[in-house]
């Protein structure tokens, strides 16, 4: 019998199968649900965000009725939250924090509201 080291390169998947397969679409509806959580002010609550996604869907929702430890939420979905912690802030805050404190836009504070058309130089 052959021995294969811990960082030999094998085909075979080490670690446990994902809890379950989950789309582009899915992880976003995800991070939907992630935004309105109350974890603190910067952050949203991954836990909660889970939960809530399993609950709306029914071949998921076996995986949180009676006991969900922390260890169940897939890697995918803890990737997807964390890629939407800098929106949680401005996205409690409504359109103009939104506007304001979200990614930055180059020229978008230079526009006239009024006119629809940036503004002018002098």
């Amino acid at each position: 019998m052959k021995m294969q080291t811990y960082f030999g390169c094998s085909t075979k998947r080490l670690g446990r199968p994902p809890v379950a397969d989950l789309s582009p679409t899915d992880l976003r509806e995800i991070q939907s649900f992630y935004l309105p959580t109350n974890r603190n002010k910067k952050e949203g609550s991954i836990l909660l965000a889970w939960v809530r996604f399993c609950e709306s869907k029914p071949h998921l929702r076996h995986l949180v009725e009676d006991h969900m430890p922390a260890t169940t939420i897939p890697t995918a979905v803890v990737d997807a939250c964390r890629k939407a912690k800098a929106l949680v802030g401005p996205a409690r805050g409504g359109r103009p924090r939104l506007r304001h404190e979200s990614a930055c836009v180059p020229g978008t504070m230079r526009w006239n509201e009024a006119a629809g058309r940036r503004l002018y130089a002098g």
